[in-house]
C-alpha cells in the first residue's frame, strides 16, 4: 500500500487525452478483457453501483453513485472511487476519482460509438442536457472531430445559456435540435423521452447517455425508425436501460464490442447509440492513465 498513488480529478485531467483514450477503449474491446454485469442498488434518492473489470495486466473496481439531489446542493451528480490493481500479483497501483474518470471514458466511448455509426464530425451538434456529461462530450467532440457548433437545450434555460456561452454556441428548443443537429447527445436524468422519433431527421445520429432506468431518453418511434440500437453492451442495455422496457420487438440491439469484431447493426433511418456504462470502459481509462504515468507502450501490459 505504500506505493499506492492517489489521483485526484485535476491530476486525471492532465493525464487524459481523448484521442488516446478512444484508442485504448477500442484496444480493450478487441482484446480478452472481461467485466461482469455491475451490482447495483437504488436506495433513497441515490443509485450505487460496483463495477469490476480485468484485462491488459490490470484489475479495476469502480464504486460509483448517482446522487440525484446533489446538483441542487452544488455537488457533483456522480461521485465515487476507482481502485486499480496489478493483475499479476494484486499490488494496488492507483486510487482514482471516479467522477472525472467516468466523464472522460463515457465521452470517449460515445465518440467511438458515433464513429461506428458513420459520424465524421458534421455540425451542428445538439446537446440535450447541460450538466457534467454534456461538457465532457463537447470536449471530446472538439478534440476528436473538431466540432465547433453546438446547440444546447435544458429544462433549466439558465443552465443551457451558461453552457452555450462556454462553448460559443447558442441555446435551442428541442424542436430545433431535432431538425438541425447532425449528432444529438442526450445526457439527462429524464424519466420520459427527450429524443422523439416524430421529429428526427433520417440522417441524424443519436447518442443517449442517460443514467440507468427509470431514466428513459429515446422514445419508441425513434427506436422503430432506427431499426437497430448500438449499445455499449447488450447485457447492460437489457438489464439497465429504460429504453429496454419500451423497445419495439422488431428493433435489434448489438453491442459495441461485437460491432468492432465485425457484427452489423442494420439501420434504416436515424442511428442510435445507447450507453449505460460498463467496467470495460473503466478498465480502458485506468490503462490509459497507467500508460501516461509509466510510459508503457500502447498494447503492452504492466510487469
Amino acid at each position: 500500500m505504500e506505493d499506492l498513488a492517489i489521483l485526484d480529478g485535476s491530476t486525471l485531467r492532465r493525464l487524459f487525452d481523448y484521442k488516446g483514450l478512444v484508442d485504448d477503449i477500442r484496444r480493450v474491446l478487441l482484446g480478452d478483457a472481461t467485466a461482469p454485469m455491475r451490482a447495483s442498488l437504488t436506495h433513497g434518492n441515490a443509485w450505487l453501483g460496483a463495477m469490476p473489470a480485468a484485462g491488459l495486466g490490470l484489475q479495476v473496481v469502480k464504486v460509483v453513485g448517482v446522487y440525484y439531489d446533489n446538483p441542487s446542493k452544488g455537488l457533483p451528480l456522480v461521485r465515487g472511487l476507482v481502485l486499480v490493481l496489478r493483475e499479476s500479483d494484486g499490488e494496488p497501483l492507483y486510487l482514482m476519482d471516479a467522477g472525472v474518470l467516468t466523464g472522460y471514458r463515457t465521452a470517449a466511448a460515445t465518440c467511438l460509438g458515433a464513429s461506428l455509426l458513420g459520424y465524421e464530425g458534421q455540425e451542428p451538434v445538439g446537446l440535450i442536457g447541460s450538466g457534467v456529461q454534456a461538457r465532457y462530450h463537447a470536449e471530446c467532440l472538439r478534440e476528436v472531430y473538431g466540432v465547433g457548433e453546438f446547440l444546447v437545450y435544458d429544462v433549466d434555460p439558465e443552465r443551457a445559456g451558461e453552457l452555450a456561452r462556454e462553448l460559443g454556441g447558442h441555446t435551442a428548443s428541442l424542436e430545433e435540435i431535432h431538425s438541425r443537429a447532425k449528432l444529438i447527445v442526450a445526457a439527462t436524468t429524464s424519466r420520459e423521452p427527450v429524443v422523439r422519433g416524430s421529429l428526427l431527421r433520417d440522417d441524424v445520429i443519436v447518442a443517449s447517455i442517460g443514467a440507468p432506468k427509470p431514466v428513459w431518453e429515446v422514445d419508441e418511434e425513434a427506436m422503430e425508425r432506427a431499426g437497430c440500437i448500438l449499445a455499449d453492451t447488450l447485457e447492460g442495455f437489457l438489464g439497465e436501460a429504460g429504453e429496454a422496457e419500451h423497445k419495439p420487438a422488431s428493433v435489434k440491439v448489438v453491442g459495441l464490442r461485437e460491432v468492432l469484431q465485425g457484427a452489423i447493426c442494420p439501420g434504416r433511418g436515424p442511428r442510435i447509440y445507447k450507453s449505460v456504462g460498463t467496467g470495460l470502459f473503466d478498465l480502458a481509462a485506468a490503462y490509459h492513465v497507467h500508460r501516461k504515468k509509466t510510459g508503457l507502450e500502447a498494447g503492452s501490459t504492466p510487469a
